[in-house]
């Protein structure tokens, strides 16, 4: 097997819409994630209009989903309750035509996943190590392998190294 032209480093939210915007283009990539199998963490995510954006333009309408449902109005609040900020949803999506949403980590990284399905995932490879070398980027695991590619991304996410 020869190398993918990216090693994408995260099969998070940001990773595989990576990937996906990559096969889009044509671009070969494969996923290395270091969790040994998909997580089911996370809460609901508020998904504001641009963000929806792309994702459509990369084929993925998430107003298509029985677990997602657009916003009217979103608010940012304190850990206490106090309002930070208040966004209307609704006005926002009628002058961009691009709707915020609400849906599930759990249901958005499903979606993205099956979007993905072309895109081989590497479950239980920590990258530890990365470096540049003549022929493109590198990345050690942790149990001693090796990826090579001509890029690497890394979207390892929260808490990453």
């Amino acid at each position: 097997m020869s190398a993918p032209t990216v090693a994408v480093v995260g099969a998070g939210i940001g990773g595989l819409t990576a990937a996906i915007a990559l096969r889009a283009k044509g671009i070969d990539v494969e996923i290395y994630e270091a969790a040994p199998e998909p997580r089911a963490t996370g809460t609901a995510l508020g998904i504001a209009s641009n963000a929806t954006k792309v994702l459509r333009a990369l084929g993925i309408d998430l107003t298509t989903d029985a677990s997602c449902c657009a916003l009217e109005h979103f608010q940012l609040r304190s850990a206490r309750g106090a309002l930070i900020r208040a966004l209307p949803g609704a006005a926002i999506t009628a002058e961009l035509g691009h709707p915020f949403v609400s849906i599930h980590r759990n249901e958005l990284i499903r979606t993205l996943r099956n979007a993905a399905a072309d895109v081989p995932i590497h479950y239980g490879a920590e990258v530890v190590d990365v470096g540049i070398e003549r022929s493109g980027a590198r990345a050690t695991c942790a149990d001693g392998s090796d990826v090579r590619a001509a890029v690497l991304i890394g979207a390892d996410g929260f808490r990453s190294a």
